[in-house]
């Protein structure tokens, strides 16, 4: 089972994913 540190871990990992995503895909147009 997942506990809150973990969900709040797994959404701290999307947040800087996405951020990458966005920086990247910004960089490359």
């Amino acid at each position: 089972m997942l506990g809150p540190n973990s969900v709040r871990t797994v959404e701290r990992m999307l947040c800087l994913g996405i951020s990458c995503l966005l920086v990247l895909f910004l960089m490359g147009t």
